[in-house]
């Protein structure tokens, strides 16, 4: 079984959004992050956001009011489910006052180093945090693949292979788990968002 049964409601500050990658089972995906009211980190995943009607389209720093319901695959405390029926906008928050509103949400979740994460990770299998470094001495970027790479490409020919029942076509939907990478995945005003892959 993938999740539970028992939804719940929050409502969350939106911080990050990955860009969509292919899934054998979703199509594509998009990891969400962001911080609930009561100031949780929180992961939705998998969400297939481009196929959500425009209405539901929410950007980075929106506070949404979502139903989830918790991961029973990916056991980071953070990941949930989202119910993509039930996405309420409550508008965003601005930059204006350097970041202050933002900031405020934010700030209380800073962690001392990249080592606190860690030990945190291991204590407790956390696995979002933001921390502001000391000192910001090269910011590089590099080049990605103008396109899907092959075995990317794969798993969205699988959502295209048919097969026959009975005299009738039925595509083939492969499930696969999609788990983040440990990677830095944003950065806004100086403060790094640290992502940990799922444990085996």
């Amino acid at each position: 079984m993938e999740r539970n049964q028992f939804y719940e409601t929050k409502t969350i500050l939106v911080t990050v959004k990955t860009y969509p990658t292919p899934s054998a089972k979703y199509i594509e995906t998009t990891c969400v992050s962001g911080i609930t009211e009561d100031g949780h980190w929180i992961r939705l995943h998998p969400i297939n956001f481009r196929s959500l009607e425009d209405t539901d389209k929410f950007p980075r720093y929106s506070r949404i009011c979502v139903r989830v319901n918790k991961s029973t695959r990916d056991i980071r405390p953070e990941s949930y489910h989202l119910d993509i029926d039930r996405i309420e906008q409550l508008g965003v928050i601005p930059t204006t006052n350097n970041w202050e509103q933002r900031r405020a949400v934010i700030e209380p979740l800073l962690s001392r180093s990249v080592e606190d994460l860690q030990d945190q990770n291991a204590a407790h299998g956390t696995s979002l945090g933001v921390i502001r470094p000391k000192e910001i001495t090269r910011f590089l970027v590099q080049e990605t693949a103008p396109s899907w790479l092959p075995e990317q490409l794969a798993k969205l020919d699988q959502q295209r292979r048919p097969i026959v029942i009975g005299g009738k076509v039925k595509h083939v939907l492969n499930g696969s788990k999609c788990y983040g990478r440990s990677s830095i995945i944003k950065s806004d005003t100086s403060m790094i968002v640290y992502c940990f892959s799922a444990r085996s």
